[in-house]
């Protein structure tokens, strides 16, 4: 939710579009109902911390990602999941420097 970390990471004006298609999707539905949604267009978002780390509280990133997306952009969406994703090579690399 923050656009300079997203951009930083994923290049120039990412998060500004992902928003705009985020938008295009609740537009046709999707993300109506909120977590407990079980039947429609659900749109779940997917957090994977950068780097060897592990990600935040699932519950707490969440309400903060409704704070930031629902309220303050207009985005809606039914669930955020937390996962740690990260190559073994790369971790195994990351060890070695430390």
């Amino acid at each position: 939710y923050e656009a300079d970390a997203t951009d930083k990471q994923r290049g120039r004006k990412v998060f500004q579009r992902s928003i705009d298609g985020l938008r295009i999707l609740n537009q046709h539905g999707y993300g109506a109902g909120g977590p407990c949604a079980k039947h429609g267009r659900r749109l779940d978002l997917v957090f994977n911390p950068p780097g060897p780390f592990l990600p935040p509280q699932q519950a707490s990133l969440d309400k903060k990602y409704r704070s930031e997306l629902c309220q303050k952009m207009e985005v809606q969406f039914n669930q955020l999941i937390t996962i740690a994703n990260m190559p073994i090579k790369r971790f195994f690399d990351f060890l070695r420097k430390k």
